[in-house]
């Protein structure tokens, strides 16, 4: 099967070399499946025709089997890096987008996503400083989602948490790592959990430069998680370099994790370092309102045996 596609494809891209690409479209693979997909990947990146023929010819081909979301990945892949923004700002690819294609803003975010990454017919090799601008710009614009844009640098620096978070926060807004999604795994907190990981105090002060608060309380929870002397050794021995706002988000997140285990005396330590007056005492309300709640449990599991015994 991949040897059949591959020469398919070959004989496909010589006739659109040649001028030959309507007649390159008719010999289209008929049947659903991988040589099919390939074709109209190929075709839509190699066909010699206008922007305005091949937007017209995704509208075309069926609506069943993802030939519409395959078209238009070949299609994306024909541009440079830097010319993404505008190809999908065009008013006549918005038009193509607006009738009834069977696409969706997902279906392009995930398309753009990988478009920035594989080489395209123009644009060669990668290139960090284009990839980030191209990136920010498709976010700013609502073309990229911050998320897929997280998923698809997983295909290439899985093995490198660090320098793949220096890579996506310079492209994402400040803030977006973690997002709320009931749906499936988050990437940006398994992002963390790998970051604190390879290096936590390294992971912590990376997050801390842009001030991404929310990040650094799921990673000081992973980081206690995984080494609670470590994590309050780091503390420790950075405080005198924090910035108020900065000591404010590391003690909150520290308290915070130690009252998601219920560990009420430190949770308690830890907000009094907290040195913003209405912060430190909401936290402490919360943690005296959670040790009641549990003292209270406690008292009522404790009568339910005795009413249970005394039966």
């Amino acid at each position: 099967m991949v040897e059949r596609s591959g020469l398919a494809c070959l004989l496909l891209i010589q006739l659109c070399e040649n001028g030959f690409s309507d007649e390159a479209f008719q010999l289209l693979d008929q049947n659903y499946g991988t040589v099919r997909s390939d074709e109209l990947t190929t075709l839509f990146i190699y066909a010699n025709l206008s922007n305005a023929d091949l937007l017209a010819r995704i509208n075309e081909v069926d609506t069943y089997q993802g030939d519409k979301y395959t078209a238009l990945e070949g299609y994306l892949h024909r541009f440079k890096r830097n010319e993404l923004a505008d190809i999908v700002s065009d008013p006549d690819f918005q038009e193509m987008f607006s009738r009834g294609t069977k696409l969706s803003s997902y279906s392009l975010s995930l398309i753009l996503s990988n478009a920035l990454h594989l080489p395209s017919l123009k644009q060669g090799g990668a290139n960090e400083t284009q990839f980030v601008e191209t990136s920010k710009e498709l976010i700013e614009k609502g073309f990229l989602k911050p998320a897929d844009l997280l998923a698809s640098t997983g295909d290439y620096l899985s093995d490198y948490p660090i320098e793949r978070w220096e890579l996506i926060q310079k492209a994402i807004p400040s803030g977006s790592l973690i997002i709320d999604d009931d749906e499936g795994d988050n990437l940006g907190e398994t992002l963390i959990t790998q970051m604190v990981a390879s290096d936590g105090p390294k992971a912590l002060s990376n997050l801390l430069s842009i001030a991404d608060y929310r990040s650094v309380d799921y990673a000081i929870a992973q980081w206690t998680k995984s080494d609670p002397t470590g994590a309050s050794e780091w503390y420790e021995s950075n405080a005198g370099q924090l910035t108020l706002n900065q000591n404010n988000a590391v003690s909150s997140a520290f308290a915070s994790t130690a009252l998601r285990s219920a560990e009420f005396d430190v949770a308690r330590a830890w907000a009094e370092k907290i040195q913003d007056p209405e912060s430190k005492d909401d936290l402490l309300r919360k943690i005296a309102v959670a040790e009641q709640n549990k003292l209270a449990d406690g008292a009522a599991m404790g009568k339910g045996k005795q009413d249970e015994t005394g039966k």
